[in-house]
C-alpha cells in the first residue's frame, strides 16, 4: 500500500475532496458557461447576419403545440448538460475503482490506469488533454530512450 502512496505522489495524483469536486467544479461551471456562450454566439451571428443554417430548425421534439424546436445553436446548449453528467459518472467510476484497487494492493500501474481515466473525464469537462500530458511523462521517466 506504501508503494502505491510514493507512486502516486510521484505522479501528482491526489484522491481529495478539493481536487475533485472543488476543482473539477469550478472546471464543470467554465465549461458550462463557454458551451452555453458558443451556443448563444451562433444564434446571434444567426440572426445578425442573415446565416440561414445557424438559424433554421435542425431538431424537433414532439408533436403539435407541445413540440420544441432547436437551431444549431440551442442544441448546443441543450446537450450541455447531459454530457456534462456523463463525464462525471465517467470520472467518479474510475475514482472509485481506483481507491478500490489501492485497498486491494493492486499494483501501482493498474490504479494509475484507473487514475488516468478519471482525470481524462474530468479533462473532457474543460477541454484539457490530461491524459496524454500524464502519458508523456511516464514514457518520458521510464522508457529507455526518450
Amino acid at each position: 500500500m506504501e508503494a502505491v502512496r510514493k507512486f502516486l505522489a510521484r505522479k501528482n495524483i491526489v484522491f481529495s475532496a478539493k481536487r475533485y469536486f472543488i476543482d473539477a467544479m469550478g472546471a464543470m461551471a467554465k465549461g458550462l458557461f463557454c458551451t452555453l456562450l458558443v451556443g448563444t454566439i451562433l444564434n446571434t451571428l444567426g440572426q445578425q447576419l442573415h446565416i440561414g443554417f445557424l438559424t433554421e430548425v435542425i431538431v424537433t421534439l414532439g408533436k403539435g403545440e407541445g413540440a420544441v424546436t432547436y437551431t444549431i445553436g440551442g442544441l448546443c446548449s441543450a446537450m450541455v448538460g447531459p454530457g456534462m453528467a456523463v463525464a462525471i459518472g465517467r470520472a467518479l467510476e474510475s475514482l472509485r475503482a481506483a481507491r478500490e484497487a489501492m485497498l486491494q494492493g493492486v499494483t501501482p500501474d493498474a490504479v494509475l490506469t484507473e487514475a488516468e481515466e478519471a482525470m481524462s473525464a474530468i479533462g473532457e469537462l474543460t477541454g484539457a488533454s490530461i491524459r496524454e500530458d500524464i502519458t508523456n511523462r511516464i514514457f518520458a521517466r521510464f522508457c529507455v530512450g526518450k
